[in-house]
């Protein structure tokens, strides 16, 4: 992590958190060394200074370690203002995580290779360029050039990372893999894919050709050739963006942790990112809201370019932008199990289980999509940094800390138990109160998960709705789901086709104080 937010090394921090401090007191090199010392000596404790936990739990080692000079290894002892600053994070401020104290500036004084802009706002000679290269992939043979605009949609279809650690990851990739295919086009080697910015109007740009519809050159998924792609209204799509993806979007980057920034991961409430995006999809178009073909609609690219801007600013903001400064937010064990890591967390390191390292079909590993400007000299021309952070909250049912203190004003409605592989696609489900719509979310998969692995692996999924209080003290609530595709049961599932659905209706816990 960048050595621009340490702590002063001539004067302790009186009330010191994790976040804000004490973190970024261990180098990169001291979290690799712990991890190799434990692999050379498997019965040594598992100390990683990557998290929070466990620097809490192996406090008092890391303290004598520190304090006599033997840590860090091969390097300057810390100064006596740092271990003064860690006795103060235990003594005088209970370890507190507290918020990220992350400035938001550049990584790098250079200029970036790619430099990633506003669609809207690109310079004309610039968008040029985009409209060139866009043009030349969709003329190339879709039967046997992967480079052509038919092929590099077809990626996302055949693949499905969405809902689980990955997802951001592989986004990152697949969006670098189609930028590639663009600047192949003869003339246009510096192009890069610019991003549509929710919170502005849908681009005009966007609405002509060859950026308006895609007309399939050959059959796929469930659609032959000569399908054209199907999208909202310019009208709708802005609706949409302010009212289901902007609030959602608003949310996730005030938060401070990994699973809590994505949502649904690990337990982590579903109201972030991943909601924002999964409402996006099925409210925007016919083509956009069918996993498999979502990427045929040309608006996809600079949709989801903007996805990978927003993790890019989240990161940059909560000093994430390398691994280890990732995870030292990702909520390295399971709240339910202690003895278990979560799925994040092992998304994001050496792990032995291949289909976490990888980035299929790519030959990147999660870990190297972490820092866009290290590993793909890429950066975005405007990144917004709100500084402002709300405590990461957690349902009573999946909250496991030693102290806990309770939102009064807040309760979340988990609807829990949804069985996604009975559902054929991407599906809404609605909550009522009193037989009233009353909010909504969007679920974004395959046409065939019972076909999917990442679908299968993670078959059961849940929904939250955060309310005031007194909204939930009195009526009666209930749960519709409508699937995209009503052609396989109608407009509505039964509910007793999908597992064993509840409704948890809980107060909000944060381990914050």
């Amino acid at each position: 992590m960048s050595n621009l937010n340490t702590p002063p090394k001539d004067k302790a921090i009186e009330f010191p958190t994790w976040f804000g401090h004490i973190r970024h007191m261990f180098t990169d090199e001291d979290i690799d060394h712990m991890h190799r010392h434990r692999e050379h000596f498997p019965g040594a404790p598992d100390i990683d200074l990557s998290d929070y936990d466990t620097v809490k739990k192996q406090w008092s080692r890391i303290w004598s370690s520190v304090e006599d000079g033997r840590m860090p290894k091969g390097r300057d002892p810390w100064p006596s203002a740092w271990v003064e600053t860690f006795v103060n994070w235990k003594t005088k401020n209970n370890f507190k995580k507290g918020i990220p104290l992350v400035k938001g500036q550049s990584q790098s004084l250079r200029q970036p290779a790619r430099l990633r802009k506003d669609v809207e706002t690109m310079p004309e000679s610039e968008w040029k360029l985009v409209v060139k290269a866009f043009k030349g992939i969709m003329d190339k043979d879709a039967s046997n050039d992967q480079d052509s605009f038919f092929e590099q949609a077809k990626i996302h279809g055949d693949f499905c990372e969405h809902n689980n650690p990955k997802y951001h990851a592989w986004h990152r990739e697949y969006l670098y893999g189609f930028e590639n295919a663009l600047r192949k086009i003869p003339g246009c080697e510096s192009v890069t894919l610019p991003y549509w910015d929710f919170s502005k109007s849908f681009p005009a740009r966007l609405q002509v050709a060859p950026f308006d519809t895609y007309k399939f050159p050959h059959d796929y998924g469930r659609k032959s050739a000569g399908y054209v792609t199907e999208r909202e209204t310019s009208a709708r799509i802005d609706q949409v963006s302010e009212q289901m993806v902007l609030p959602f979007v608003k949310r996730a980057k005030a938060k401070k942790t990994w699973q809590a920034f994505h949502g649904r991961l690990d337990g982590a409430i579903s109201d972030s990112i991943i909601q924002g995006h999964d409402n996006a999809h099925l409210n925007m178009g016919k083509t956009i809201e069918d996993s498999t073909i979502a990427a045929f609609d040309p608006m996809f690219w600079f949709f989801h370019c903007n996805w990978d801007r927003l993790w890019w600013e989240w990161q940059i903001e909560v000093g994430a932008t390398t691994r280890n400064g990732l995870l030292s937010t990702i909520t390295k064990y399971r709240p339910n199990d202690p003895t278990k890591e979560t799925n994040s967390y092992l998304a994001f390191i050496d792990s032995s289980q291949a289909h976490y390292k990888t980035i299929g079909p790519f030959n990147r590993t999660t870990i190297e999509t972490v820092d866009l400007l290290k590993t793909y000299d890429t950066d975005y021309e405007t990144v917004e940094i709100d500084e402002f952070f709300e405590e990461d909250v957690f349902s009573v049912k999946m909250a496991a800390f030693e102290k806990v203190r309770i939102r009064s004003n807040k309760a979340n409605i988990r609807v829990d138990g949804i069985d996604r592989t009975k559902v054929p696609g991407s599906f809404t489900i609605y909550l009522l109160k009193n037989n009233e719509v009353i909010d909504q979310r969007g679920f974004f998969q395959k046409n065939e998960p019972i076909k999917c692995h990442n679908c299968v692996e993670n078959p059961i999924v849940f929904f939250d709705f955060e309310l005031p209080i007194n909204e939930v003290s009195d009526g009666t609530f209930s749960v519709e789901v409508e699937p995209s595709d009503k052609s396989f049961i109608g407009d509505r599932i039964p509910m007793e086709m999908l597992g064993k659905p509840s409704i948890n209706i809980n107060l909000l816990l944060t381990d914050e104080f």
